[in-house]
């Protein structure tokens, strides 16, 4: 049904066939949508394809990184449900609810993860949570391997910015990731430290998330929008 012309590098073509053209979509659907697609895939310059693959890398670190903040701000949320709880202990179900939902629309969604990081650290160490820690032997192991996964979280942070902060070229036959001026500073990609940074960064997210189920039932959390995390972290 088409024509390619290897005197232009097979990148024109032309239609030979003598259906009309509405006819021949009906008829062989699947070979005419072939010919669509693979022409919308096919690199149009050296590099490209290679610098798809870093980019939907990037988006894959990037999105991964805001599970671990959701897991950060989770946890954050529900240490600071149970000390508002403890501060008002006469307060009836429904008005501890409506509370903590008027407080918690009063949040940053957008909080940089260094500072979301922050604030979670303030919520564990809430006296309310401190006092809990002193009568029971878990809570206080779990505060202990917060401050653990806080330091690996904030060292993900680090590398997501210098991945998320940075323009992917290609340069000498390899993708770079360089940094504009005043710097001027350049670096080759590596498929294998994307793919451990992304894993490492789903990772922490996850053990995050289990130490939050883990620390709701020691303690236990007050607010009513309580996620179970059931995912077992990688070994």
């Amino acid at each position: 049904m088409w024509k390619r012309f290897p005197e232009y590098g097979g990148a024109f073509r032309a239609r030979i066939c003598f259906w009309p053209r509405r006819l021949c979509n009906r008829l062989f659907p699947k070979l005419c949508r072939q010919e669509r697609t693979s022409d919308m895939r096919r690199p149009m310059f050296v590099g490209e394809q290679e610098l798809r693959d870093a980019q939907c890398r990037v988006g894959m670190i990037i999105s991964n990184c805001a599970m671990l903040e959701a897991a950060v701000a989770y946890l954050e949320w529900q240490l600071v449900a149970f000390t508002w709880d403890k501060e008002n202990p006469t307060a009836s179900p429904a008005d501890r609810q409506a509370a903590i939902i008027a407080r918690r629309n009063d949040w940053n969604k957008y909080t940089p993860l260094d500072s979301r990081l922050g604030s979670a650290s303030n919520a564990m160490n809430a006296s309310a949570i401190t006092e809990r820690a002193n009568r029971v032997p878990r809570v206080r192991e779990l505060r202990s391997k917060w401050n653990k996964l806080r330091e690996e979280a904030r060292d993900c942070g680090v590398k997501r910015n210098v991945i998320g902060h940075t323009e992917l070229a290609w340069h000498n036959g390899r993708v770079v990731r360089t940094i504009g001026r005043p710097w001027q500073e350049s670096a080759p990609v590596s498929e294998a430290d994307d793919e451990a940074l992304r894993s490492e960064i789903g990772r922490v997210a996850i053990e995050i998330s289990a130490l939050t189920t883990e620390l709701g039932f020691a303690l236990p959390f007050a607010d009513q929008d309580q996620i179970i995390s059931v995912s077992t972290p990688p070994r």
